[in-house]
């Protein structure tokens, strides 16, 4: 399920994760989802604020950012800062 391989996340599983995020985006578009439809879909999310969810996948070396820009609660815009 998409969701246990997301909560993997950090660490050893963390390109795992990546890698399944970005294989699902291809065939599922989050532009007009609400926020709870990303919940349902991904599961708990590293980092929620009122404009955005974000979901961080680090190794500890590497990390990758999939954060989901929110207006009225949709989704307006996917991007995909560098983590530091």
């Amino acid at each position: 399920m998409l969701q246990d391989t997301i909560k993997q996340g950090y660490g050893d599983g963390a390109v795992t994760a990546k890698d399944a995020m970005e294989a699902f985006l291809k065939t599922w578009n989050p532009i007009g989802r609400s926020a709870q439809e990303l919940k349902e879909t991904f599961g708990k999310p590293s980092e929620e604020k009122t404009n955005s969810i974000t979901y961080i996948f680090d190794t500890g070396f590497l990390g990758w950012n999939f954060e989901f820009v929110l207006k009225n609660d949709k989704v307006v815009e996917l991007r995909r800062p560098a983590s530091e």
